[in-house]
């Protein structure tokens, strides 16, 4: 949400961005979490954007990859290779966002007169010196490699890795094991058992990316991935401010709106809940933007602060008001289960 104002060129109403400014240090991506133009040597743009796309994402893996050399002796590299790739897999999944707004909008230009052009999130950064157009290559690149190639590439590795451990798990002898499994548990559904299998080797793999999810929809974190990309990359392409540009972003965000409520891909029901709800805030966003866009003057009734106190007291109900219930919600269960773990255990410390 934060970052919806840079891509549909458009300015919120003071309540909604006051909101949005104050809350920017949630966001998940870096410029959320670290104040870059505030760290010396880096306050120029170009410079903000290497540190952003190259330099803290490196840092991060590096982080990782000494992590891993320094365990590797001790634990062994298996397990060692196993911890370090969960933790690389979750820096890609905090970073990815950011850095596909940063290489969007680098190639995101917006012409102020016949002869000059800025960018749309820079106006003091020209778009058409050499400097810019070095960076603009890089940034195609990078998209290549990391907005498209990360959730694509991704989607392909799960789908081999299922596959291959399908294969392993439909033996004849596994067939005797998953059955009996699915008899202790008093399931019918055998191939669900065998799903459930599957994934719990594949998460030792994927990790978080896959664990939070219902068994089968182990490629929904990349189909989320290409959400972020269409949402925050291509939307910023799309005739930047125009109506057109709205129009899509409504259709895009009520499609992933109404694909998650049809499937539910998420093993908690809080958290899909949570993730409803804030997709359909965002739908919301997009259609005050659509209407905020008409021409106001003809409006007896509603005014723009109307829309802008529904649409706040919406994203409170939506938003922070449905994660603490959701959070409620999961730390009482938790607690249950304790009590009746140690209902069932009374000598379990």
């Amino acid at each position: 949400m934060a970052q919806m104002g840079n891509v549909l060129h458009f300015q919120f109403p003071d309540l909604l961005d006051a909101m949005i400014r104050k809350m920017k240090w949630v966001v998940t991506g870096i410029q959320g979490i670290v104040a870059t133009e505030c760290i010396p040597g880096f306050n120029g743009y170009y410079a903000s954007w290497r540190l952003e796309v190259f330099m803290v994402p490196g840092t991060l893996l590096g982080a990782v990859l000494l992590y891993y050399l320094s365990r590797r002796a001790t634990v062994g590299p298996a397990a060692a290779l196993a911890t370090a790739r969960n933790e690389a897999f979750f820096i890609i999944f905090i970073c990815y966002p950011s850095i596909t707004n940063k290489l969007f909008a680098l190639i995101n230009c917006r012409e102020l007169d016949e002869s000059s052009r800025v960018l749309s999130s820079d106006y003091s950064t020209v778009c058409d010196d050499d400097d810019h157009k070095f960076y603009v290559a890089i940034a195609y690149v990078m998209i290549g490699m990391i907005s498209v190639g990360v959730p694509v590439g991704l989607m392909i590795s799960m789908a081999k890795t299922r596959a291959s451990e399908a294969a392993l798990f439909n033996t004849p002898e596994w067939n005797v094991v998953i059955q009996r499994m699915a008899a202790l548990l008093d399931q019918d559904d055998v191939d669900s058992v065998r799903s459930t299998v599957i994934d719990v080797t594949q998460g030792k793999i994927y990790g978080n990316l896959i664990s939070a999810y219902k068994p089968g929809w182990f490629l929904w974190e990349s189909i989320d991935m290409g959400r972020k990309l269409a949402i925050i990359g291509v939307l910023s392409q799309v005739s930047q401010g125009s109506t057109f540009q709205i129009c899509v972003g409504i259709l895009t965000t009520f499609v992933f709106f109404a694909g998650h409520v049809a499937i539910l891909p998420y093993r908690h029901w809080e958290d899909n809940l949570f993730k409803a709800t804030t997709e359909l805030h965002l739908f919301c966003m997009m259609v005050l933007v659509l209407a905020l866009k008409t021409d106001m003057a003809s409006e007896k009734t509603y005014s723009v602060g109307f829309y802008d106190y529904s649409v706040f007291i919406l994203w409170v109900i939506l938003v922070p008001a449905t994660f603490f219930l959701c959070v409620w919600s999961k730390f009482r269960s938790v607690i249950e289960d304790d009590i009746a773990e140690h209902e069932m255990n009374p000598n379990r410390k």
